[in-house]
């Protein structure tokens, strides 16, 4: 499953209580017109198929405040008094928090922490993913260092060994030849 049917799937499963009782639409079941109203608030110059998900926590069901999810960030504007901006899932994975002005006083905020801490783990997965892939070749280059390195020890051991039978040779000629 591709990393954007794993966060629609999330955000499925999660929006409807993060709502905190307010209106929440997941992926197929979003108006058009609450995202345009949406993008004409808060959200910017988003278009309607990346929208995964949308919580509307106005009185009129307007969506003009609320929460604008898509496969790469979170847009939010939560009410008169409170911020608004964005944050990507990734800007979260990479600093391992979620900023305070995203958590709204109108949301069930565990249900939303759950579900941005699990799109951001989706999104950071390509990060673990290089990471381990940079640790087994760091790995391997070990490995084939210390190879190396038992090689080289070998061959001046050979090379050793290969003095002292020199070596040795020279003391019996020289030995011989004294004896004369």
């Amino acid at each position: 499953m591709s990393k954007r049917e794993r966060k629609k799937e999330l955000i499925k499963k999660y929006i409807k209580n993060a709502a905190g009782g307010w209106s929440a639409y997941s992926y197929g079941n979003i108006p058009k017109q609450l995202v345009r109203n949406a993008c004409t608030s808060y959200a910017g110059a988003v278009q309607y198929d990346d929208v995964l998900g949308l919580i509307d926590i106005t009185i009129t069901g307007s969506g003009k405040k609320g929460m604008l999810f898509t496969s790469q960030r979170v847009y939010y504007d939560n009410g008169m008094l409170e911020n608004r901006g964005n944050v990507t899932y990734k800007q979260i994975a990479d600093n391992g928090t979620i900023p305070g002005d995203v958590l709204g006083k109108a949301y069930n905020k565990q249900a939303l922490l759950e579900l941005l801490g699990g799109l951001s783990r989706i999104e950071g997965e390509n990060f673990e993913s290089k990471m381990n892939d940079i640790n087994s070749s760091i790995d391997s280059l070990n490995n084939g260092v210390q190879q190396i390195s038992d090689t080289i020890n070998k061959g001046m051991d050979l090379a050793n060994a290969i003095i002292k039978l020199f070596d040795s040779g020279n003391e019996s000629e020289d030995n011989t030849s004294e004896n004369r």
